[in-house]
């Protein structure tokens, strides 16, 4: 991770124009046919069938793109289709079965009256084979005609990411030896050959840079008075395995709470077996956990509006009810669908207001990778963590150094902020932007404020600073006064999302939106500001000298050799890498 801070619009789909051999086609209602055509006129024409689902294009001649040449007005033409599978449903007006459905049998031929449909001139271009473009407005359009707007990419599914990583991820050795093999190897890399190079008299090193690096002292992590995680307990910086302990600040599960069971892979008994286990994990964590109301939602026939209409009538009955634990359905699809309606209306529908946590329900069934009749005790403890950090508890905290207590006795208070926006993804249409802003409430952070807003595109474009910076900042900043009586004397803003060539003009926007909320709560309030962009997607790459395994967590690289001459930034690997070389 790298901080910096300042010192043609035709979309189409592709179809290729048939040759005179019938071919067999399958649309997505099972349907197969086989296609045949004849013709009434001594002209040759394209044609369309069409099902809800299926576009099947028969051509009533072989001379493929050549059709394209000629005009013609729409006429009706007749074509037969076998019947192989009893499914021939959902047919448009323009192309219907002559006979019903249920009074059709197998390898019976019936009759489709099938329109046809006018087709533009285009001059020809030599490739009178090539398929041709099926736009939206079923026009036949040859792909050397139209343009594609670049970089138009659609967002890749959570299977589709994790796949992806797994493929591509390479331990360092293999990453720091791929590199090595590029800059050795003169057919990949041609720099000395490059005029340009040349002119200039520059020459590019093919050995790796041998830079200064620190490792930041691990910080004391606090449960209780009995269990402290120190650097002497730990094998590797950045992991540490926690004690079945109490929790720092343990917060008891409301008396009215509920387990809502949307999947088809556990019954009530299993729900109660899932309790007990939560419970006995809880009571070693020092919290209380009562025993909830059971509810099971048969999905198979339900929408995400009927869930949460019925779940409203279980709020309206049971209005003692403080927090929903939900197990999601065993559908991908439909678990994620679930799971951002849910989330939206516990939050901010009336009637509900209740904190919630969803799982997975593999996660709520016995059993681990080794063995099959035991609880996977970390996994429940995992989701404990987050039901405590939920229900307002902390499950831990930092010891910091006394020179720092010694530093906020003397009146230093500083609110650490987190800012983030997010863009939808390219082919998402004019989906607004997400922006997610949270402070620090403490001195030592543990608890947070929030404001989370959407923002409007402009002019069909995203923007890239954030709006309602100002808004967002007078609001966390008041409820900071409330929490504290007293208001922030600095503020450290963690910026991310900035890309470098956008980095100025958003900072400076965003930094004169924050002074601006300053003044206006105050006139006198002129807070310290720190203004940090972190950047996660740098093309830096850092290796042990004597390791083959990752650089280890708290690793900091400022050296000059690297780092900008105008801003003072740093590289940070923050986390561990469970990647290592054998």
């Amino acid at each position: 991770m790298s901080s910096t801070m300042p010192k043609g619009r035709g979309r189409a789909r592709s179809t290729q124009q048939m040759e005179p051999t019938p071919p067999t086609l399958t649309s997505s209602h099972d349907v197969s046919i086989i296609v045949t055509t004849t013709s009434n006129s001594n002209e040759n024409y394209g044609t369309e069938a069409s099902s809800a689902s299926s576009k099947l294009r028969p051509s009533a001649s072989g001379r493929g793109r050549d059709q394209l040449s000629k005009q013609t007005p729409a006429v009706a033409e007749e074509s037969r289709w076998v019947v192989s599978t009893l499914t021939i449903e959902d047919f448009k007006s323009n192309s219907r079965p002559s006979k019903p459905n249920d009074q059709c049998t197998l390898g019976e031929e019936i009759r489709v009256i099938v329109n046809f449909f006018p087709v533009v001139q285009y001059p020809q271009k030599g490739f009178p084979s090539l398929p041709v473009l099926y736009m939206h407005n079923k026009a036949f359009v040859p792909m050397e005609f139209v343009d594609i707007e670049p970089v138009r990419i659609k967002k890749i599914t959570d299977e589709e990411r994790a796949l992806l990583c797994q493929k591509s991820s390479l331990k360092p050795c293999e990453r720091r030896q791929a590199i090595q093999d590029i800059r050795h190897n003169p057919k990949q890399q041609c720099f000395e050959e490059d005029p340009f190079v040349k002119a200039w008299n520059l020459n590019v090193d093919v050995k790796m840079m041998i830079i200064p690096a620190r490792i930041l002292s691990m910080p004391t992590i606090v449960y209780n008075n009995t269990f402290r995680v120190t650097a002497e307990r730990i094998q590797q910086p950045g992991v540490w395995v926690s004690a079945k302990t109490r929790f720092y600040e343990p917060k008891n599960f409301p008396a009215g709470w509920a387990m809502i069971n949307l999947s088809s892979q556990l019954n009530e008994n299993m729900c109660i077996d899932f309790y007990e286990e939560m419970n006995y994990i809880s009571n070693s964590r020092g919290i209380n956990c009562p025993p909830p109301e059971i509810y099971e939602i048969d999905i198979a026939q339900q929408t995400s509006d009927n869930i949460i209409s019925i779940l409203g009538q279980m709020m309206t009955k049971n209005r003692q009810c403080q927090f929903l634990l939900v197990i999601l359905p065993d559908d991908k699809q439909k678990r994620k669908e679930i799971y951002g309606d849910l989330k939206k209306a516990c939050e901010l529908e009336p009637g509900f207001g209740v904190p919630t946590q969803m799982i997975k329900p593999n996660n709520a069934v016995i059993g681990t990778r080794r063995n099959a009749n035991i609880w996977d005790h970390a996994k429940v403890d995992n989701i404990l963590l987050k039901i405590n950090a939920k229900l307002n508890g902390t499950n831990h905290k930092l010891e910091v150094h006394e020179v720092i207590r010694r530093f906020f006795s003397c009146g230093h208070h500083i609110m650490y902020v987190g800012a983030d926006l997010s863009h939808a993804s390219p082919g998402s249409g004019n989906l607004r932007s997400a922006v997610a802003v949270v402070a620090s409430a403490d001195d030592i952070p543990n608890r947070y404020f929030k404001e989370v807003y959407v923002q409007e595109r402009v002019r069909n474009e995203s923007v890239q600073y954030i709006v309602d910076m100002k808004d967002i900042m007078k609001s966390l900043i008041r409820q900071y006064d409330q929490h504290r009586s007293f208001p922030p004397s600095a503020i450290v803003i963690y910026r991310d999302g900035i890309s470098v060539p956008e980095f100025n003009s958003v900072f400076e926007k965003e930094l004169t939106d924050i002074r601006t909320a300053c003044v206006e709560l105050s006139p006198a309030y002129r807070p310290s500001l720190t203004y940090i962009v972190v950047n996660k997607r740098h093309k830096t790459r850092f290796f042990p000298e004597h390791s083959t395994n990752n650089v280890v967590a708290g690793t900091v690289v400022d050296s000059p050799e690297i780092t900008s001459a105008t801003t003072y930034n740093f590289y940070l690997n923050s986390h561990h890498s469970p990647l290592v070389s054998k």
